[in-house]
């Protein structure tokens, strides 16, 4: 009878032998690893990961812009982008906002309220002129739409707001568009 070696003893596919301290290494790192998946599910849960929205105020002249926009978004992801315009006595005449003509590249618009009386483009802004509130000091603008694709980050752009032709208040902000 032949006398098997340690080596013939073990089956095809049992593992290697491994250290203690090889396998106290393992454990570690699929602790950590499970630690980065549970962090990443609860920040996911918390909306860190999400669509953010900021705003901006200005005021000058004696008129508040006030920009909210998106700052963070994804392609594919509905936007609201809203501007609110308050004057201490009414509004005395049509109410132009004029935003960098590129950014508006950004977003499929496909809903504006109220409708603009017009809308033009120069080189490099796009203006719409709006019909004053009847009453009121303050007048609101709300555009829906969603993120193009192929936009990631753009400049930062500026609305201005002018009332009856005389310019008032401006805001800069920026939006990134995360993959």
């Amino acid at each position: 009878m032949a006398v098997m070696t340690r080596q013939a003893q073990r089956a095809p596919t049992d593992p290697e032998p491994t250290s203690p301290k090889q396998l106290r290494r393992q454990r570690l790192e699929r602790r950590i690893m499970l630690g980065v998946l549970v962090l990443f599910l609860v920040l996911g849960a918390l909306d860190v990961f999400g669509a953010w929205t900021r705003t901006v105020t200005s005021t000058a002249n004696g008129v508040t812009l006030t920009v909210t926009y998106p700052a963070v978004t994804r392609p594919g992801l509905p936007i609201r982008w809203e501007f609110t315009v308050t004057r201490p006595g009414g509004f005395s005449g049509p109410i132009s906002l004029r935003t960098s003509f590129d950014y508006t590249h950004l977003f499929d618009i496909s809903n504006l309220e109220p409708d603009a009386r017009s809308a033009t483009a120069t080189g490099s802004d796009v203006v719409y002129t709006f019909d004053p509130p009847s009453a009121g000091e303050t007048f609101r603008v709300t555009m829906d739409g969603n993120t193009e694709p192929g936009f990631h980050e753009l400049p930062p752009v500026t609305t201005s707001v002018s009332i009856a032709g005389a310019d008032t208040a401006s805001v800069t902000y920026r939006t990134i568009v995360v993959p």
